[in-house]
């Protein structure tokens, strides 16, 4: 098996990097040895590349696509070949893109290619002519804003499934029972206006700085007690991932399941690859703060201080 990263930074905008990203019977313009990419649905790609100078064809399936922020694949048969790709605003014109490539070489040809490092070699060149082909251009080709999860293309709210639509409008009034990872559903309406509330979106689960976070949460729940403050997790997956995600995990993590965004679209936030997005929600139901914390470790600072400034109110 061989993980290779690659990274690069193109001169154009998120939007415009990661729609020309999800035009994938492109591929073969700028990706070296790729014959063909043929889109068979909106999660089943099919390829015919050269390998260290053998043919091969596989299938794909995309397990993970978030618009503006990640592509996430996995071959269906034949050797392993997975891959992430994400992306990262660098102000308003740049755009950061991370390539990560899980490889598993077959037989001696391509093992012998993978150690010489042709595939990390091929993998910093498709880079950096997805970067010439991009700014050699007034805008993407093409765009698909559709999102995945779990292999499964999420229907927008208001929407039919497959159609791609993206409806980025909040929802009014109470969030009402959500889907929650202890079993049952968590009722907000019950928790909101009764004690201060903290909601840590977090994503993808997969992530070790996701499992951070969530292993933070589990300690602080403890250290700051459910009578002084209610803390929930929130992920963008369906119920069972949630309950998944937190098998093992040290202290009572409690992990809302948010599939269609709706919950972060009520308060104004975006998931975040990589990282997690808090919101606080006061006593009396009220939006008090929201924070960006990277790596889980500020969790517990960032938290005495904003329950010290409703305390003070």
């Amino acid at each position: 098996m061989s993980v290779i990263d690659e990274e690069i930074e193109v001169d154009a905008p998120l939007r415009e990097t990661y729609d020309q990203w999800t035009q994938f019977e492109e591929f073969p313009v700028f990706m070296e040895g790729v014959e063909e990419v043929r889109q068979l649905d909106d999660t089943r790609l099919h390829w015919v590349a050269s390998i260290a100078g053998v043919r091969r064809e596989w299938d794909a399936r995309i397990t993970q696509q978030i618009p503006d922020q990640l592509i996430a694949w996995t071959s269906m048969e034949g050797t392993r070949n997975d891959g992430l790709v994400t992306f990262d605003a660098v102000g308003a014109h740049r755009t950061h893109i991370t390539l990560r490539l899980d490889l598993e070489p077959d037989g001696a040809i391509e093992s012998i290619g993978d150690a010489l490092g042709v595939v990390r070699a091929r993998a910093r060149g498709d880079l950096a002519r997805f970067k010439a082909f991009l700014e050699s251009r007034d805008g993407s080709t093409g765009a698909w804003r559709g999102e995945v999860l779990e292999g499964d293309v999420v229907p927008s709210i208001g929407t039919e499934p497959g159609d791609g639509a993206v409806d980025v409008t909040r929802p009014e009034g109470s969030p009402g029972e959500v889907p929650a990872s202890t079993g049952g559903v968590v009722d907000l309406d019950r928790v909101i206006g009764n004690i201060p509330l903290l909601l840590v979106f977090v994503e993808p689960l997969g992530a070790p700085s996701t499992s951070t976070v969530l292993e933070s949460l589990g300690r602080h729940l403890v250290e700051f007690g459910r009578d002084r403050v209610q803390l929930l997790a929130v992920a963008r997956v369906r119920p069972e991932a949630a309950e998944a995600a937190i098998d093992g995990l040290d202290g009572n993590v409690r992990l809302l399941a948010d599939p269609r965004g709706e919950l972060a679209q009520r308060y104004g936030v975006e998931y975040r690859a990589g990282g997690s997005v808090t919101v606080l929600v006061g006593a009396d139901g009220r939006h008090e703060a929201t924070w960006v914390d990277d790596d889980g470790e500020g969790l517990a600072d960032a938290l005495r201080l904003r329950l010290g400034q409703l305390s003070d109110h």
